[in-house]
C-alpha cells in the first residue's frame, strides 16, 4: 500500500495529500465510489470528533506558554502625591505636610526562585513650617530576594512549567488516540456499510430465484405435473423474501447514514448522498503473536503514554511538595546609590555621581507551627502517585487480555471465512440436485425452497466472515496501537 500522509495544519483541520484522487469525484466532493483509503481521508479531514480534538491540543500548547510566561520580566511605574495637616502640640499652629513621589522599576523571576528589580524612585517630603522646600531622597539599584529552603532551586520553580510540557505531552497522545478512533471507526463503518449492501444483493438474489420458482411451479400445474399447493407454498415463501428485502434496504440505510456521520460534516446534503463502495480484496491470513505483540503495544499504546506521563505529573507534585514542606529562608538584599537634594532633577542627577552608596542585607524566616497543610499535602501527592503505579499495572494487565481476545477473535474469524465458505458451495450443490430432481418430477418444492434458503443464509454467512475478519483485524491494530501506521498515516506536529 502506498504511503500517504495526513498533515495537521495550523488553521483548519485534517487534509489529506494525494487520497482523493484515486478516482473521479462528484461535484459536492466526494468520489463516484468509495475505497477504504479514501474513506479515511474524508473521515479525517471531516470528522466532528477530530476537529474537537485538535482545539484541546491547540489549548494545551497555549498553557504551556502561559506557563512559560511565569518568568517575563514586568515593567511598573507610580507616581503620587498628597498633603495633611498635622495638629501642633500646645496649641501650636497646625502644619501642613506635602509629600511626592515617582518610581519606575523592572523586575521579575528566575529559575531558581530568585526575584530581582531593577528600580529608580524619588520622594519628596516637605511641610508649611519648611516653606514646602524641596527634599528629595532618591535611590537608584537593584534588589534581590532568593530563597534558601523553601522555594529554592529550578525544580521548584519550574513546576508548572514542567507539568504545562506534561500535559501538552498527553494531550498530543490524546490527539493521536483520536486520530486512531475516528481511523478505526471509519474502517469499521466501512465493513458494516459493505457487509449490509452484500446482505441486500443476497436477499435480493434469493427473491428473485424464488420468483423462478413460483413461475415454474405455474406451469408444472398448468401441464398437470404439479399439484396447485406447491405453487401456493412457493408464492408463501416469495412473500417472506420480500419481507426479508425490506429488512436488509433498511439495515442498509441506517449503516449509510453511520457512515456519512464518519466521512463528513456536512448538515445541508448528507442525505442527499448516493454512497457506493468498491468491492473487497480477499482476506490475507496474517500471523499473530500476543507475547511479542505486548511490548508493541506498550510503545505505541496513547493511553499507556498517558498513564506513564500521569505518573511523571504526580512525582514531580510529590517532590515539589517535599519542598514545600521546608520553612522559609529568604536572603534579602539591595544595592545602589542614593541621593538627596532640594530639587527632582538635581536628586536624580546626584545618583550619577556614584559617591553615595547604599545596601541592605538582610534575612527573613517564616515556618507556620505544626505546617499541618504541607505536610498532608506531601502525603497525599505519595498517595496518588502510588495510585499512579497501580494504574499502570492495571493497564498493562487490560492491554494483555486485550491483545489475547482481539487475537483469538481474529482467528476464528477466519476460520469461519473458510467453513462459511464450504458450508456455501455444498449449499449451492444441494440446490442444484434438489432443483434437477424438482424438473424430473420426482423432487420436492419444499425442498427446494429450503435449499435456496440455507443457500442465501450461507452466502450472508461468508460476507459476515469476511467483513468479521476485517473489522477484527482492524480492532487488533487498534489495540496494539499501530493503525495509523499501518495505514501510513503520519502526524506532523501542530507547532
Amino acid at each position: 500500500m502506498r504511503r500517504f500522509v495526513f498533515i495537521v495544519q495550523v488553521v483548519g483541520v485534517l487534509t489529506a495529500q494525494g487520497v482523493l484522487g484515486y478516482g473521479e469525484v462528484a461535484n459536492d466532493g466526494l468520489p463516484e465510489r468509495l475505497n477504504l483509503r479514501q474513506t479515511i481521508s474524508l473521515a479525517l479531514a471531516r470528522n466532528f470528533n477530530v476537529q474537537l480534538e485538535r482545539q484541546d491540543y491547540l489549548i494545551a500548547k497555549e498553557n504551556l506558554n502561559a506557563a512559560k510566561g511565569k518568568y517575563d520580566p514586568s515593567l511598573s511605574s507610580s507616581y503620587s502625591e498628597g498633603e495633611s495637616d498635622i495638629p501642633g502640640l500646645d496649641n501650636t499652629p497646625i502644619n501642613r505636610s506635602r509629600n511626592e513621589s515617582a518610581s519606575i522599576s523592572i523586575g521579575g523571576t528566575l529559575s531558581p526562585g530568585t526575584a530581582y528589580s531593577f528600580e529608580v524612585f524619588s520622594n519628596n517630603s516637605t511641610s508649611r513650617n519648611e516653606g514646602f522646600l524641596g527634599d528629595f531622597s532618591s535611590f537608584s539599584g537593584i534588589s534581590i530576594t532568593q530563597p534558601l529552603l523553601k522555594d529554592f532551586g529550578t525544580g521548584a520553580n519550574n513546576f508548572s512549567i514542567k507539568v504545562a510540557r506534561k500535559n501538552f505531552e498527553i494531550s498530543d497522545w490524546a490527539f493521536k488516540q483520536q486520530v486512531i478512533n475516528s481511523v478505526s471507526n471509519a474502517i469499521d463503518a466501512y465493513y458494516a456499510l459493505y457487509f449490509a449492501e452484500r446482505n441486500l444483493e443476497v436477499a435480493i438474489q434469493t427473491r428473485d430465484i424464488t420468483q423462478q420458482l413460483v413461475e415454474n411451479n405455474r406451469k408444472r400445474v398448468d401441464v398437470g405435473r404439479m399439484a396447485p399447493s406447491d405453487v401456493v407454498l412457493a408464492e408463501a415463501i416469495l412473500a417472506r423474501r420480500e419481507v426479508s428485502i425490506l429488512i436488509a434496504e433498511q439495515s442498509l440505510r441506517f449503516q449509510q447514514n453511520r457512515f456519512k456521520s464518519i466521512i463528513s460534516d456536512s448538515v445541508e446534503s448528507i442525505l442527499d448522498w448516493d454512497i457506493k463502495l468498491e468491492p473487497l480484496e480477499d482476506p490475507l491470513y496474517q500471523e499473530i503473536n500476543v507475547d511479542s505483540d505486548f511490548e508493541v503495544a506498550l510503545n505505541n499504546r496513547p493511553d499507556f503514554h498517558q498513564a506513564q506521563l500521569d505518573r511523571d505529573i504526580r512525582a514531580m507534585t510529590a517532590r515539589r511538595n517535599r519542598n514545600q514542606r521546608l520553612p522559609e529562608l529568604d536572603l534579602v538584599t539591595s544595592y545602589g546609590y542614593a541621593s538627596r537634594d532640594d530639587g527632582f532633577s538635581s536628586s536624580l542627577k546626584a545618583l550619577n555621581d556614584g559617591r553615595n552608596e547604599a545596601y541592605t542585607i538582610g534575612a527573613v524566616f517564616r515556618y507556620p507551627l505544626g505546617n499541618k497543610n504541607a505536610r498532608a499535602q506531601l502525603q497525599i501527592a505519595r498517595s496518588r502517585l502510588l495510585q499512579s503505579d497501580i494504574n499502570i499495572e492495571q493497564l498493562k494487565q487490560d492491554i494483555l487480555l486485550q491483545l489475547d481476545n482481539a487475537a483469538f477473535s481474529l482467528e476464528k474469524s477466519w476460520e469461519r471465512i473458510q467453513a462459511s465458505i464450504n458450508s456455501s458451495e455444498l449449499a449451492e450443490k444441494s440446490l442444484t440436485a434438489d432443483r434437477r430432481r424438482l424438473e424430473t418430477g420426482v423432487g420436492n418444492t419444499r425442498f427446494v425452497i429450503n435449499r435456496q434458503t440455507e443457500l442465501g443464509n450461507a452466502q450472508v454467512s461468508v460476507f459476515r466472515a469476511i467483513t468479521d475478519y476485517y473489522r477484527d483485524l482492524t480492532d487488533y491494530d487498534r489495540v496494539l496501537g499501530i493503525t495509523l501506521e499501518k495505514h501510513g498515516i503520519s502526524i506532523p506536529s501542530l507547532d
